[in-house]
């Protein structure tokens, strides 16, 4: 699991959209996998198990905080030198990406910013690879649409 917590901090952070939450998912969510370690059946997707084990986690943080705002993070601390333009097209793709369901955000955040295949993605959400695909393709749609009202709002 110790390779695989880089991996799973990101996740969470963009679960969860707080640092400090984020540590704290991974922590609760690490010490329920080695706890149940003996459980898991096949050691190669031990990636996949420890990845949903988060993921859940970071639900249920989730539906523990429902009254909490989202807040927005400094930007500029975390985007290189760039021009005005891009850093206005980041920020409503950030926008854009919290209007989403956590559903879709864990979807799009496994495959696209951890860089996990499809098969990964669906064995840790424990759905069928084409029914991954399916979600992939329709979460790709709602951000989309969310970034393009974006753009219609200014």
């Amino acid at each position: 699991m110790l390779p695989h917590m880089s991996g799973a901090l990101g996740l969470a952070r963009i679960l969860l959209q707080d640092n400090a939450a984020a540590e704290d998912a991974v922590q609760e969510a690490t010490t329920k996998a080695w706890r149940s370690y003996e459980s898991l059946r096949d050691p190669a997707l031990v990636q996949s198990w420890y990845f949903a084990i988060v993921v859940n986690v970071c639900r249920s943080m989730r539906r523990r905080r429902w009254w909490q705002v989202l807040r927005m993070p400094l930007v500029e601390s975390q985007l290189p030198d760039r021009d005005e333009s891009q850093v206005d097209e980041v920020l409503q793709l950030r926008v854009a990406f919290r209007r989403l369901q956590s559903s879709d955000r864990a979807l799009l955040a496994m495959h696209y910013a951890l860089d996990m295949p499809v098969s990964d993605v669906a064995r840790t959400l424990h759905i069928t690879e084409s029914a991954a695909k399916s979600r992939l393709h329709d979460a790709l749609g709602r951000l989309r649409s969310a970034y393009r009202e974006g753009e219609s709002d200014e």
